[in-house]
């Protein structure tokens, strides 16, 4: 049985995406809002909330019509210590950037934490 998006006031993939982005990643429904707004989107943080609540059981039940056996998956989680390391000093890094703790040159003030992010490599 597919989702049935009928009656519903947003394209599929503009519902889709919101709730994907408030269930995969640690943000609020306002967040959601922003980034949504950002990409020209229209949907309230009030009505992103309501399409979590409408849509992510049905979309789990569908997960679990398509789930492959338990037994038949590869690990999943870190394989090894330097594995979880080099990736909880990777999160950690993006906490110190969107908190402001970089020393930036003058005329960089305004860089976003992700331009900093990329400017770390250059």
């Amino acid at each position: 049985m597919a989702i049935s998006f009928k009656g519903a006031h947003f394209p599929t993939e503009v519902i889709l995406m919101g709730v994907r982005w408030y269930v995969a990643y640690p943000l609020s429904t306002r967040h959601v809002e922003e980034l949504m707004e950002a990409r020209g989107g229209d949907l309230d943080h009030t009505t992103i909330n309501r399409c979590v609540i409408k849509y992510s059981p049905q979309l789990e039940e569908a997960f679990h019509r398509r789930k492959r056996h338990v037994w038949a998956r590869p690990m999943l989680g870190f394989k090894s210590f330097k594995a979880a390391q080099g990736t909880l000093a990777g999160i950690e890094l993006m906490h110190m950037l969107k908190k402001k703790q970089l020393v930036v040159e003058a005329g960089d003030e305004g860089r976003t934490a992700a331009e900093q992010f990329y400017a770390l490599a250059a």
